[in-house]
């Protein structure tokens, strides 16, 4: 079964949930004492009406033993049918915490102890590809969007002189030069289709779907010079700014992508220091 269909029939089978928790909102425990009354009561109410009227007889015939017996085994499918369509989300909890990529979230509106499991889930869900600094998606968030986009360009950002930043400001300033800068790139790129991640430190990686060579390297020069008119007013010296290297994605080795996009952020950082700036060599920005 394909991951979509999948995701359609658990949709689905909440709605069960749903109803038993309108009923009972706040204890999981009450919605299955609910289901296992129902499943006892059913074939005994069942039982009942069918025999009342053949009281006043001695001996059950085989067509009230297959009755008899035909009620239970109704009562039981019914019961099991019941409680599987209300451990839907376990099964949920389940798929979520075993994902290797993308998964729906939980739904966060139930109030018993299943929703609040699945609010936890949700949380250290997003934990666990969000870098908690700036926001954005850490290595592992983005490696895991990157599957779904075979064509487009990868940008690879890094700070210039981050490490004088820190020592004449304090971590606590690089930290915040680090959050503005990710705000920035993120006013940059299109949501959801395009990928923004801290790709660890100082660096930022970037990926634009279905992008050309002519768009990525404008939206390069675009966001190089945003960050050099954010600070301005010489409040951090020397001002932030950016190295960066893109390379076109081929749909085959991503990891090969990516590190052709980093070492070509390191030539064009080579050539800043040099007194170089912007596209001046071809290679040195697409690791061609």
């Amino acid at each position: 079964m394909s991951n979509a269909s999948n995701r359609s029939r658990l949709a689905l089978d909440m709605r069960f949930y749903a109803i038993l928790s309108h009923i009972f909102p706040l204890r999981f425990s009450h919605k299955v004492a609910l289901i296992a009354c129902l499943g006892m009561q059913i074939p005994w109410v069942s039982l009942t009406m069918y025999l009342t009227p053949l009281s006043d007889r001695l001996a059950l015939s085989l067509i009230d033993l297959a009755v008899i017996a035909g009620t239970l085994m109704l009562g039981v499918l019914l019961t099991c049918t019941a409680m599987q369509a209300l451990m839907v989300p376990l099964y949920r909890i389940h798929a979520a915490t075993r994902a290797s990529g993308y998964v729906d979230r939980l739904p966060e509106h139930y109030r018993d102890e299943m929703g609040e499991v699945m609010k936890l889930v949700n949380r250290l869900s997003t934990e666990a590809v969000t870098d908690p600094l700036t926001g954005l998606l850490n290595r592992k968030g983005l490696l895991e969007g990157i599957k779904a986009c075979p064509r487009g360009a990868v940008i690879v950002f890094d700070l210039n002189q981050f490490k004088q930043i820190n020592d004449t400001y304090g971590h606590q300033v690089g930290d915040q030069v680090l959050v503005q800068v990710a705000q920035c790139l993120k006013g940059q790129i299109r949501q959801p289709q395009d990928l923004l991640a801290r790709w660890g430190g100082d660096e930022f990686l970037m990926v634009l779907r279905d992008a050309t060579e002519g768009s990525a390297q404008q939206k390069a020069r675009d966001i190089e010079a945003l960050l050099a008119r954010c600070w301005l007013d010489g409040s951090v010296r020397p001002a932030p700014s950016v190295s960066f290297g893109i390379q076109m994605l081929t749909g085959g080795n991503l990891q090969a992508d990516i590190e052709q996009a980093d070492q070509a952020m390191y030539e064009h950082k080579a050539l800043r220091s040099d007194g170089v700036s912007g596209l001046t060599n071809h290679r040195s920005m697409h690791g061609v």
